[in-house]
């Protein structure tokens, strides 16, 4: 009996809101026709949902019509629905935006104010002052859409997000308590410029001046190359020798004999061409006014040559 009461009140009333809106429509401007037939057309399919027992759906379909054509009977009915749909918190937080927006309606406060006051004892009441700007805020991953909110007791952490970044806060609270959350836009961050380390000199010898080389090394290997040279003919004028005494008597030993000249000369033609190179190249190179401490040391046996180059080039 009862259950068949609340149908024909449902029904009635979904038809009194159509009735009124098509009445409106009439006279207004084309989009507030637009406006009131959408708001009644989900106020219509939020009574069915209720009469079905489908709360949940019921009490999105009337926010849905809320949000477009505000009025304090929709708002109520879905408290209503989320009161039955085991949501206490936002059926208070919407009971309360009623209270808050339609002080006028003094029967539909009055039945708000009653719902409010049985539920308000056993939830946290939470009023977030977000400063300046108009963020979106979420508590516990839940958007909120008003700075009033009703949530369960305990620990919970609220997000705000500015224009300028994200902020974070975490609060708690007992039933029937009340607090308030404020928060404000992260300040921009500046970012450090580190002056460049100084680079401090090292102790050690200084670095050489840029020079030429010195005249004396260029001289010293002409002379040397021409040593090399002159040792050169000598050994290869002996190697000739031994040529002719092997044709006159050509024994192993003489062969073996040959052959040991005839490399040692060749090694010293070799030395002889390098310190005739080193010596060419040095010329380009060669500081005409200034001197450095630069030697060279050529050394001859009666196997070969060689020659030493010590300086600063």
């Amino acid at each position: 009996m009862l259950a068949a009461l609340v149908a024909l009140l449902w029904g009635g009333q979904a038809r009194a809101q159509e009735a009124s809106a098509d009445a409106e429509a009439e006279t207004g401007a084309p989009e507030a026709r637009g406006e009131r037939s959408a708001a009644a057309r989900a106020y219509d399919r939020g009574a069915t949902a209720y009469r079905g027992g489908q709360y949940d759906r019921a009490a999105s379909l009337f926010e849905t019509a809320y949000r477009i054509a505000p009025n304090p009977t929709v708002l109520l009915q879905a408290v209503r629905a989320h009161e039955r749909s085991g949501q206490p918190g936002r059926a208070a937080t919407l009971a309360e935006l009623l209270v808050r927006t339609f002080p006028e309606a003094t029967g539909t406060v009055a039945e708000a104010q009653e719902l409010l006051g049985t539920l308000a004892p056993g939830l946290l009441r939470v009023t977030l002052e977000p400063g300046e700007g108009s963020p979106a805020w979420e508590i516990d991953a839940v958007a909120q859409d008003e700075l009033v909110t009703y949530v369960a007791p305990g620990a919970h952490v609220l997000q705000v997000t500015y224009d300028e970044g994200v902020v974070r806060e975490r609060f708690t609270g007992r039933a029937g308590e009340s607090v308030a959350v404020e928060t404000a836009p992260p300040a921009e961050e500046l970012v450090a410029v580190e002056p460049e380390p100084e680079v401090t000199p090292m102790d050690g010898p200084a670095p050489a001046e840029d020079g030429g080389v010195s005249p004396w090394l260029f001289g010293t290997l002409v002379g040397a190359t021409a040593i090399a040279g002159g040792f050169a003919i000598a050994f290869g004028v002996d190697a000739q020798a031994n040529v002719d005494d092997y044709e006159a008597n050509p024994t192993r030993e003489a062969y073996e004999a040959g052959r040991d000249r005839e490399r040692r000369t060749n090694a010293l033609i070799g030395v002889t061409g390098g310190l005739a190179l080193t010596a060419l190249i040095t010329a380009f190179f060669t500081d005409w006014g200034g001197d450095d401490d630069t030697s060279v040391s050529v050394t001859a046996s009666g196997t070969g040559a060689g020659f030493v180059v010590r300086g600063t080039l």
